[in-house]
This record gives structure tokens, C-alpha cells and sequence, in this order.
């Protein structure tokens, strides 16, 4: 692993970070339209402008998921109950189901992310069996909470002291199956 300092940055990263945040605070109209689409979605994110956290941390976060990407893992998911339909063919009715589940992902940036993706993705499927893969789903603010926790927790216990700087977020996705005869 490279070194990094206490937030857990290298230092062309934490430069680079500093001057995007300089260069949007002098003109705000230098910085790319993608950026700015990133926070007005980021209102519905947990974790992000959800806490009650300065405009300036906010930015440096915001900033942060725009320059250095997310990694997403797949936590879990639970079944749904099934749709069903009905349909004729030559006559007859035919009953269809099609299965369905939500999908639970975590979604986590930071620059330094990549150099420990192994232990973050074993520290979220920790994280996620802990909170719940149910509360997760129907998005429990309990749940998020238990899960943040852990997360970070389960770093810091490994040694990343600057787990607290990684953004974690939860989001779902409802996938649904083929639809088949009942």
C-alpha cells in the first residue's frame, strides 16, 4: 500500500482534490456541468448531504466521488413477492409469475480506495449481514447507521485508520425474472 496520510490520501490525490475545491470556490463555472449534476442527485444519497455536516466537508466529498469514481459491491438481496399476470393464448388462459428481488449494493469512494479493495469489500459483506440485508433493502436509517458503523469499524480494526473518510452509501435496484408458467 502506498503512503498516506491520515485521511488516507496520497499526496498527487490530496492535490488534486485541493485544487478542484480551490478552483470551484474561485469560479464555480470552471468546473464541469457532471459535477454539479452529482449534487443535486446527491440530496436522495445517504451519507451525503443527508448529515449535518459543514459546506465545505460536503464539497471535499462531493468532490472526492466526482475525481476518484465509486466501487460498488453487491451485499445481498432478498426475494420480493412475485408478479403474476394472466394472458390467453388459442383460448385458454395461461398464469404467469416472474420472480423479483431487490438488490443491496454498497457504493463507497475515496481516492486510496483501490489499494484496499479487498478488505473493504469483505468489511462491507460484514457490514451488510450486521445491519441487515432486509432493513438495508427497505431502507432503514437504523440500518444504514449499523452498517456505516460497522464498516468503518471493520477498517480501522485492520489498520485504515482514515476509514472514516471513505464515502458509504447504500443504494438497491429491484431486478425482476422471466417471466413462466405459475
Amino acid at each position: 500500500m502506498p503512503e498516506v496520510d491520515k485521511e488516507g490520501f496520497k499526496t498527487e490525490d490530496k492535490m488534486q482534490l485541493d485544487q478542484f475545491v480551490q478552483d470551484l470556490q474561485a469560479d464555480p463555472s470552471s468546473v464541469a456541468p457532471e459535477f454539479f449534476d452529482l449534487v443535486v442527485g446527491a440530496n436522495s444519497i445517504p451519507g451525503t448531504l443527508g448529515k449535518k455536516e459543514d459546506e465545505e466537508k460536503q464539497i471535499r466529498r462531493l468532490a472526492s466521488i466526482y475525481l476518484f469514481g465509486e466501487q460498488e459491491f453487491e451485499l445481498g438481496s432478498i426475494s420480493r413477492e412475485p408478479n403474476t399476470r394472466v394472458r390467453t393464448s388459442q383460448g385458454r388462459l395461461i398464469f404467469e409469475c416472474q420472480s423479483k428481488r431487490t438488490v443491496v449494493y454498497g457504493v463507497f469512494s475515496h481516492p486510496s480506495l483501490d489499494d484496499i479493495l479487498d478488505d473493504a469489500r469483505q468489511c462491507a459483506v460484514g457490514a451488510a449481514v450486521a445491519a441487515g440485508i432486509a432493513a438495508l433493502a427497505t431502507g432503514g436509517a437504523a440500518a444504514y447507521s449499523a452498517f456505516t458503523a460497522t464498516f468503518r469499524g471493520c477498517l480501522i480494526n485492520k489498520g485504515y485508520g482514515w476509514a472514516d473518510q471513505i464515502s458509504a452509501d447504500i443504494r438497491t435496484r429491484d431486478e425482476t425474472g422471466s417471466w413462466r408458467r405459475c
